[in-house]
């Protein structure tokens, strides 16, 4: 059986969509434990409506203790072999539950919906975590209920934002492995204000907050690990990223805390793994003028990267050109410029892969960057036969084409290529 923890405070508006999502599940064997944190709205009456509804839904109503501790109630409560969570303004696909358990084998201990059928073992998970490459959402993963009551997930409300990374990081220190399934089964609701994510600002003393409970709850029980000191180096980096962070929401760093010239004795010995803007933390002890120089060396990036796509363009739209005007000597001009297309396209996709956005060449991006070029395509040849119409010769008639679609395209790839 898997055991579903939904917290919910002031839902009214969006958990009935989130339970329904549980009802409509593929898989049957399931309990869900919606803990109504102390709602003033009529949430509470809404929960105890489902209740009635089906036997499997078990509500529990608390006095306001926040997030964290109407999970905790939900995890005391939970008796499936299997526990996973739903925030009250998120959906499950219909098969989520399905598709999560069948990720599990003797060496996953959780499972978790990304983009890609991989394993991690033990030291690859926690690490990836750390870097920012699996999000540490505890709502898109399933785990093993046994394992994961072992931590101690009675966190205090303070802990507003990144609770979920320090969690998955106190479980993983038990674990095997993970499994990492590539199925969307977690549908997040992207219109509500509220949320913590959009509302939420870094400041000084939350971080040293948070960090002080990273150490307690998670790094000081990983010393005895083989891989310890890589788990030392991302834990300092992202103490770094939440200095950046800090910085960019307006507020200050005291440099005089010990937290910082902790974290600042660390980097003097590993300087080498600083990158430009976490250099910039420690030379540049102002938040506005940091501020600014981040924001001028993210439109440096951008423009390099706007640069790169122009050579790559250049290049590409001169063998598209070259092959179309010699097959243009022998055939029709319309399919002429299509062969010339389709040419210049594979030379395109890997050069944009990895000189234009430096990213890997995958099958997901190459099918991404397909439907932009066949979008771009039908752009290219619409346009050719209008200006071939209106009286332009099969030299001219491509320029003007090529003056309108590269902008358009590099605006559909720069979308395949940092969002696929």
């Amino acid at each position: 059986m898997v055991s579903i923890v939904l917290p919910v405070y002031n839902g009214e508006k969006f958990l009935a969509i989130a339970i329904e999502s549980i009802l409509n599940q593929t898989y049957p064997d399931w309990e869900l434990l919606v803990v109504d944190d102390g709602s003033k709205d009529s949430t509470a009456t809404i929960c105890d409506a489902f209740a009635t509804r089906d036997s499997r839904i078990k509500v529990y109503h608390q006095q306001n203790g926040g997030v964290n501790a109407a999970r905790a109630k939900g995890i005391d409560n939970a008796s499936g072999e299997f526990l996973t969570f739903l925030d009250a303004d998120d959906t499950f696909s219909p098969d989520a539950l399905e598709k999560m358990l069948d990720g599990f084998s003797e060496r996953a201990d959780v499972v978790y919906c990304g983009s890609a059928n991989r394993y991690y073992d033990q030291k690859e998970y926690i690490i990836t975590l750390w870097k920012g490459r699996i999000r540490p959402g505890i709502c898109t993963k399933m785990f093993r209920t046994g394992l994961y009551k072992k931590i101690d997930y009675w966190l205090d409300r303070r802990l507003a934002m990144g609770e979920d990374l320090l969690l998955n990081s106190m479980y993983a220190l038990d674990i095997k492995g993970a499994q990492v399934i590539p199925y969307d089964c977690y549908k997040v609701n992207k219109n509500n204000a509220a949320s913590v994510t959009r509302t939420f600002k870094h400041n000084w003393e939350y971080e040293k907050y948070f960090f002080s409970r990273v150490d307690e709850l998670f790094l000081s029980k990983c010393t005895s690990l083989p891989f310890y000191k890589d788990i030392e180096l991302q834990v300092n980096k992202c103490w770094l990223n939440a200095m950046k962070y800090v910085m960019l929401d307006g507020n200050v760093i005291n440099y005089s805390d010990a937290e910082f010239k902790a974290v600042q004795a660390y980097f003097n010995d590993h300087k080498e793994e600083l990158g430009p803007s976490e250099w910039l933390i420690f030379k540049v002890r102002n938040a506005p003028l940091y501020r600014l120089l981040i924001k001028s060396y993210t439109k440096a990036l951008k423009f390099k990267e706007f640069f790169r796509f122009v050579i790559v363009g250049l290049v590409a739209t001169a063998i598209h050109y070259g092959v179309y005007r010699l097959l243009d000597l022998v055939i029709p001009a319309n399919p002429a410029y299509a062969a010339g297309y389709v040419i210049s396209f594979l030379f395109n996709f890997f050069l944009t892969a990895r000189f234009t956005f430096k990213k890997k060449a995958t099958v997901k991006k190459g099918i991404g960057f397909g439907l932009s070029h066949l979008v771009n395509f039908t752009l290219h040849m619409l346009l050719l036969n209008l200006f071939l119409f209106i009286g332009l010769s099969d030299a001219l008639a491509p320029i003007p084409v090529y003056c309108i679609c590269i902008p358009v395209n590099f605006l559909l790839v720069r979308f395949v290529f940092n969002k696929l």
